[in-house]
């Protein structure tokens, strides 16, 4: 009997001991929103558009996705691209957040905004689950928008079509924004779930790729996969366009983007 008691209490005191732990992980909720506006997205735009040139220069961008909850990984590639020198802006694809919550949305910022480089992210699959839509509108912005650097047209593409109910990839929108194509040295399109992935019919998937195709897309630049993967298609004007998988910064890789008037080349560097 003195026994029992005794193991009652010491779970007792275990307990309580991990809910004083664990009082501060979350904010009332982990279903919370976040109620502030932070816009992330404006700001770093901001930052890259002052930084382009009006004419084209070459330049070098990093790029990764799926960061999920690999924390560690997150904050050794924000120290090793500080310590760079030749990297214009950083872009992910993706899945920062393993189920959109608030919290998630609050330690991964916390990390990324300690780079020096501005930084940019395509919504993810795993980023729009629970209150995923919300929090990412209010720790970043939007879900769809472009912007241009050194004459390169950067489209970032919300392609999360089962987590919005297949009222996405807006391939009207999408064709407006690659419509000006000779306006511009290359078009780039950031989203996180290309478009050979299963989870777009034959049809919708068809109809992603010509869009990409009919004006003449330089490089799509894609996550979800885990995998790092690259392929190129030759189009009708003769030049290529490229297909990315970027791999998953679990991984400790992270690729980099050499954009040149000739061409893109792609490097896969570790941590």
């Amino acid at each position: 009997m003195l026994i029992s008691s005794a193991i009652t209490t010491a779970k007792a005191t275990v307990l309580s001991l991990l809910l004083v732990g664990c009082e501060n992980l979350f904010d009332y909720s982990p279903y919370s929103i976040e109620s502030g506006s932070q816009q992330r997205t404006a700001i770093h735009l901001s930052r890259v558009e002052n930084a382009s040139l009006p004419h084209f220069e070459p330049f070098r961008f990093a790029l990764t996705a799926d960061t999920h909850a690999y924390y560690d990984q997150a904050d050794q590639l924000v120290h090793v691209l500080n310590q760079r020198h030749d990297i214009a802006f950083l872009l992910i694809a993706g899945d920062l957040t393993d189920y959109g919550l608030q919290q998630e949305y609050q330690w991964k910022t916390d990390i990324l905004d300690n780079l020096t480089i501005p930084y940019l992210t395509a919504i993810g699959n795993h980023d729009a689950l629970n209150n995923g839509k919300e929090n990412y509108q209010a720790f970043f912005g939007g879900f769809d928008y472009s912007f241009v650097y050194n004459q390169v047209k950067f489209v970032v593409l919300n392609s999360n079509s089962w987590e919005f109910a297949n009222t996405v990839p807006r391939l009207d929108w999408l064709q407006a924004e690659l419509d000006n194509d000779f306006l511009y040295q290359h078009q780039i399109v950031l989203t996180h779930i290309g478009p050979y992935d299963q989870r777009f019919t034959s049809q919708p998937s068809q109809d992603y790729l010509a869009v990409l195709k009919q004006y003449f897309v330089s490089l799509v630049a894609a996550g979800h996969d885990h995998l790092h993967t690259y392929s190129e298609e030759a189009l009708s004007n003769g030049q290529t366009i490229s297909y990315l998988t970027t791999g998953t910064v679990k991984d400790s890789a992270y690729v980099v983007v050499t954009v040149e008037s000739g061409g893109i080349r792609i490097d896969r560097e570790h941590l």
